[in-house]
């Protein structure tokens, strides 16, 4: 894109000349022949560069070139001066002008002097934009940083939720962040144990399970179901089910890779103690079965087979052995009772019931 340059002085010969030149170097050129036709056509299009003679009919070049500034002071203005207008002069170059020309001025150097003034435009239009960009980006990085912290506090929630400790551990198998839930388990404070290894946060003294976390490092691989047994004064004796896995979480600044640890700690001493409970209760009970179905199920058996010998006598008559029959079928109905005391099938019929 051409860059533009109006030019306005009351001398026709003058903005022709001048025209003439600055078309050879490569610029669109306008021309106006007072301060008020300048003005207008200032306001309706895009200008770089504006030619402004001082004294001009209507409206002065100053005047004209503030009105200017005052729409748009993305220009350069150079001012054309007569014969006794020095102090004009001086008053232009305090309007922050960015030149002025004696006439009868020379050509060659208006034209050096246009070159200057749109290098220098450019310049500082390239400077603006830039510091737009970087005013953009610095916003941008801080919508992302507030964005970035509501989701971490949303995500904290979460991780605070959540029923089972939740440990971050750098290479040394040091604490580096945890959930809320872990402090409550252990009866602690970040202060206390941040940067603590995880064998002195669990008081472990069992070596396989600090080696086994340390092999995960730079693998794939996931550490489940090991069953740590804990002991503090503040929770006394607990058992621990620990699940662990390694993380590689990139670093943006040093553009490096840290190697770090998610280990998931399930307070499962009361699951235990109730799995317990409800294991000895069954073995109590299988012992009782056993035992006391063994001493029914022997007289029960003898009794069928004398039922079973009156029966056979011919002794008997009808009603007799319609009574005897009854007693065989309650007897054989405590025998499957006993047996399905013994194979648990009461137990699953009952329940279904």
């Amino acid at each position: 894109m051409k860059h533009r340059v109006l030019v306005v002085d009351d001398e026709k010969d003058l903005c022709a000349r001048i025209k003439r030149e600055l078309d050879k170097e490569g610029y669109e050129v306008a021309v106006a022949y007072d301060g008020v036709e300048g003005l207008e056509y200032f306001k309706n299009n895009r200008v770089d560069a504006v030619i402004a003679d001082i004294k001009m009919p209507g409206m002065n070049g100053l005047e004209m070139l503030e009105k200017c500034r005052a729409i748009n002071p993305d220009f350069v203005p150079i001012i054309i001066t007569g014969f006794g207008d020095h102090e004009k002069a001086i008053t232009a170059l305090r309007l922050d002008v960015f030149e002025y020309l004696r006439k009868p001025i020379s050509l060659e150097e208006l034209i050096s002097m246009v070159d200057k003034g749109i290098g220098l435009i450019e310049s500082r239009r390239g400077f603006s934009a830039r510091k737009r960009e970087l005013e953009i980006e610095a916003t941008l990085k801080l919508q992302y940083a507030e964005r970035i912290e509501r989701e971490k506090k949303f995500s904290d929630t979460i991780i605070d939720t959540i029923p089972e400790s939740l440990l971050v551990l750098d290479s040394d198998l040091r604490l580096k962040r945890a959930n809320r839930t872990f402090y409550e388990t252990f009866q602690t404070e970040p202060e206390e144990v941040m940067g603590s290894s995880i064998a002195d946060i669990l008081h472990g003294n069992d070596g396989r399970f600090v080696t086994k976390l340390t092999r995960l490092f730079g693998t794939k691989d996931v550490l489940e179901n090991f069953v740590l047994h804990y002991q503090s004064e503040k929770r006394g004796e607990r058992i621990f089910k620990i699940t662990a896995r390694g993380l590689l979480i990139a670093e943006e600044e040093e553009e490096e890779e840290e190697e770090e640890e998610l280990v998931v700690i399930e307070d499962i001493t009361e699951r235990k103690l109730a799995e317990d409970k409800v294991k000895e209760a069954h073995r109590l009970r299988e012992n009782f079965l056993k035992e006391t179905s063994h001493r029914i199920i022997t007289p029960v058996t003898i009794i069928g087979g004398y039922i079973d010998l009156l029966l056979d006598s011919s002794n008997l008559d009808d009603a007799q052995k319609e009574r005897i029959r009854t007693i065989r079928e309650k007897n054989e109905e405590i025998q499957k009772l006993v047996k399905d005391a013994l194979t648990g099938n009461y137990l699953k019929e009952g329940g279904d019931g």
